[in-house]
């Protein structure tokens, strides 16, 4: 077949070299698959656009080959039994839906010229003259991204979520911390209506076990898929949190600030606090989580003995002030915008973002209603 002249021309020729570049292969090679899936489409009645469908076919081909390359063989691993329950989040995130909130803001603030002639390109415009998103995602699970900077299907969904409790292998009876990650879309999605501190019994892909933590995979396995079942089953929560985590376990309100310091660039830190809450916020921030205070129970009226927690949404708030909790979550600096527009992290200011929080049979106070009544206490707005 010698059509290259007629069917390829000089813009595509450079892309068709690219491809061959990308994968190692000769260029002839990538050239023939494209007159073959032109003469293929144009007998198919195809007219509009031939020349960059054909191109979305050959690449679509040699991302195929390109997973083929890049995935090795691992033995099925078999799915590790757990009984426990659950204590909190880190909350359901989606890849696809950030770039796309990412894109739709830099056009708010640069517009869409600049988001198109930036380097790398944030969108683009497809045949029928409509904005198109591009996935900027260089690297997926630490490999070349084969779709980086193609369009982004608007149906797309790149789901992510982890769950966190303590869970004892079934047959044992030691309780570990156990976080439990997944990057399946449906799974990511139903984890989002478990319940909490009620015992139950799953399935995970055990990754590693270290002291009295246990890290684990979810499992999509019709049989043993990492969905969790309500079990009839006595458990004594505050004793297996206590008991698991012992005394070292627990960091103290006043040294959240030098925990923060010793374990930052840690992508994976946890902290482990308990005190009683001294304020909750009545307004949300712009994430729709509720700003709380929690003190140290045993420092008295001590002002420097809290620390600030941002409880996300989808953690119900139904205990009031006075509640003594312990909170499991992650510690971050607070952020100030910097005269450039850019965001640099402030000196002090160290909060905690919950992923869980359990309050304290017993010493729980309910929530309340009620709204202070800001005239009860009258002054004077002008003296002589």
């Amino acid at each position: 077949m010698n059509m290259q002249k007629e069917i390829i021309s000089k813009d595509m020729s450079v892309r068709l070299v690219e491809i061959a570049a990308k994968m190692d292969v000769p260029v002839e090679e990538v050239n023939e698959l494209y007159e073959k899936k032109y003469v293929s489409l144009s007998e198919g009645n195809v007219i509009e656009n031939l020349d960059r469908l054909t191109l979305n076919q050959v690449s679509n081909y040699y991302r195929k080959q390109l997973r083929k390359q890049n995935s090795t063989y691992e033995p099925k691993t078999k799915a590790t039994s757990v009984i426990g329950f659950l204590i909190g989040t880190t909350g359901i995130w989606d890849d696809a839906e950030f770039i796309r909130k990412t894109g739709k803001r830099l056009i708010d603030k640069w517009g869409i010229e600049w988001c198109k002639n930036h380097v790398p390109p944030y969108i683009e415009e497809d045949e029928t003259g409509n904005l198109v998103y591009l996935d900027t995602r260089q690297t997926i699970f630490g490999k070349d991204n084969p779709d980086y900077l193609t369009p982004l299907s608007p149906k797309l969904k790149v789901r992510k979520n982890t769950l966190l409790g303590f869970f004892r292998k079934n047959g044992n009876k030691d309780y570990r911390f156990t976080t439990m990650q997944t990057n399946d879309n449906k799974l990511a999605l139903a984890w989002t209506k478990v319940k909490y501190f009620l015992p139950c019994q799953s399935f995970g892909i055990l990754k590693e076990e270290v002291d009295n933590e246990m890290k684990m995979n979810s499992s999509g396995a019709e049989d043993t898929m990492s969905v969790f079942r309500a079990i009839d089953e006595e458990i004594n929560v505050l004793d297996v949190i206590t008991n698991t985590i012992g005394k070292k376990g627990f960091t103290k309100v006043s040294k959240v600030e030098q925990h923060y310091e010793a374990y930052k660039d840690a992508w994976d830190r946890h902290i482990v606090l308990r005190g009683t809450i001294s304020w909750i916020s009545d307004r949300e921030n712009s994430w729709g989580s509720v700003y709380v205070g929690l003190a140290d129970s045993e420092a008295g009226v001590d002002e420097q003995a809290q620390v600030k927690l941002e409880i996300p949404e989808y953690l119900k708030i139904d205990w009031g002030e006075g509640t003594e909790v312990i909170v499991f979550g992650k510690t971050d600096r607070q952020s100030a915008k910097q005269e450039d527009g850019t965001w640099k992290k402030r000196a002090g200011d160290v909060f905690v973002k919950v992923h869980g929080i359990y309050p304290i049979p017993g010493l729980t106070v309910p929530k309340s209603d009620e709204v202070e009544d800001v005239d009860s206490i009258e002054i004077d707005g002008w003296f002589n």
